[in-house]
């Protein structure tokens, strides 16, 4: 009586055994998918399951970094940015001189 018993326990730790062999398997299959993001979990349609958000949240979080790096990048062609000139060298007539230059240009416009 006792080996029956004991038989569906044997099964079950089986069971629970391939189902976490089944989970590592889809993770090495897959290493774009952290493994932060599938939970242990002991029957296969759960794992299915995990498996299939995990690699959703994966998506979208790839998509996000795409978007943030398409967004920082600088068309080809644009000018440099510059910063303010450093007018300490110039003369007080060249400052005055540079002056109406930058303010007839923006009366132009």
């Amino acid at each position: 009586m006792r080996a029956r018993g004991r038989r569906p326990e044997r099964r079950e730790t089986h069971l629970a055994e391939a189902a976490v062999k089944y989970g590592e398997a889809k993770l090495a299959s897959a290493p774009e998918i952290p493994r932060e993001l599938v939970p242990a979990v002991e029957r296969l349609t759960e794992i299915d399951e995990a498996f299939k958000a995990a690699r959703l949240v994966a998506a979208q979080l790839r998509e996000r970094i795409e978007e943030e790096r398409q967004s920082a990048r600088v068309p080809v062609g644009s000018p440099t940015r510059r910063g303010p000139a450093d007018l300490s060298a110039l003369s007080a007539s060249e400052k005055i001189r540079l002056g109406l230059q930058q303010l007839s240009e923006r009366e132009a416009r």
